[in-house]
């Protein structure tokens, strides 16, 4: 059983979107020398992202915990002993579930992006939609959730965004364009875009280790993996920013703040999951990582949405063969990358025929 247990300052809540740090920049050189000397599997290099501690190095914000009383889901996984070694949802038996990689830019908007990723994917998942041209809006996260644990650039909580995404809900990202600031008032979503609104049904944690005090089982966390991916929690730390491939493990440097990724495959043979960051396709492996299992604290607040296919697939029908995307097995492929653009496709808009809880204030229920 593996359990690890995280630090005070984590304890303190989980604020993804953490206080600055005050100690000097650790420098690339430095972090490719920690790796070699502690023999770790991972490569560093400049990139942009290794350019800007400042940038995504977490404004101070002080945010207070949400209260879940009453709202604890957490989820139970049926069988944990014949998961598959391998599964990556970029390549299911050839079929990409996962959309494009973006980014945050200047804006502490990784628990916005961490929830909108995994969305988007179990959208594709269940409607059987691989290389869906789907794009929902990390704005409106940023603007509209006003509840206690959202706080625009200067963080969030996803049990706050998951909350949201279930009602009012997300809309697609031509109604509410990212502007990667907080000034940018709810108002200025489309006017339809109560038409144009996808909700999830619900979500769990994974895991019932006191909201993130306890690292889940990785057999629970691979097991919530073949429903699709999640959005999870790590710790940053100062050699994270220079990451370029492999498998990353802490080499050198003290905790900087906290931040929130997607999880959308893992590795069970060599332990590590695959994570979709929110930094741009230019930082990491195509602005993905690999991450060993424990490391930076990764998983300790996990969640997993769930949603219901609306028939959105045009190509779809009651033909479909066994491959269907929302049968809850892995693939063993490692390769594959993120969505392809497609300026002719736009967001499909869902079924809003039998939808009668729209909440028009936009704001967090």
């Amino acid at each position: 059983m593996f359990r690890k247990m995280l630090p005070v300052f984590v304890l303190a809540g989980w604020l993804l979107m953490a206080t600055a740090a005050t100690a000097a920049p650790v420098t690339v050189e430095e972090v490719q020398a920690a790796i070699k000397a502690q023999g770790a599997q991972w490569t560093a290099g400049d990139n942009e992202a290794a350019q800007m501690h400042e940038l995504y190095g977490w404004y101070p914000a002080n945010l207070t915990m949400p209260i879940l009383t009453g709202k604890e889901r957490y989820f139970q996984p049926l069988e944990t002993a014949d998961l598959p070694a391998h599964l990556d949802w970029r390549d299911m038996d050839g079929k990409n579930y996962i959309t494009k990689v973006k980014n945050q830019n200047s804006c502490g908007s990784c628990w916005a992006f961490a929830t909108v990723g995994p969305i988007e994917a179990h959208i594709a998942i269940q409607e059987n939609w691989p290389d869906m041209d789907i794009n929902l809006s990390e704005q409106m996260l940023v603007s509209c959730c006003h509840s206690v644990g959202c706080s625009g650039c200067n963080g969030g909580f996803t049990t706050s965004s998951f909350d949201f995404a279930e009602n009012p809900g997300l809309v697609d990202e031509d109604c509410f364009p990212y502007k990667q600031n907080d000034s940018e008032p709810c108002d200025n979503k489309c006017g339809d875009w109560a038409d144009r609104v996808f909700k999830i049904d619900s979500w769990e944690i994974i895991g019932e280790g006191a909201l993130g005090a306890i690292l889940p089982d990785p057999a629970d966390m691979m097991a919530a993996l073949q429903y699709g991916p999640v959005g999870t929690s790590l710790v940053i730390y100062p050699d994270f920013y220079d990451y370029e491939s492999g498998i990353y493990t802490t080499v050198i440097g003290m905790p900087e703040g906290f931040h929130a990724v997607t999880i959308v495959g893992y590795d069970a043979d060599e332990q590590y999951w695959i994570c979709k960051n929110s930094w741009g396709s230019f930082w990491g492996e195509d602005g993905y990582f690999k991450i060993k299992w424990g490391a930076a604290f990764i998983g300790a607040f996990t969640i997993l949405p769930h949603y219901t296919a609306q028939g959105l697939n045009p190509g779809d029908d009651d033909d479909a063969d066994d491959d269907a995307a929302d049968d809850d097995t892995g693939a063993d492929d490692d390769t594959g990358g993120g969505q392809t653009d497609d300026d002719n496709q736009s967001t499909p808009t869902p079924d809003k025929s039998d939808d009668d809880d729209d909440d028009d204030s936009g704001g967090c229920s």
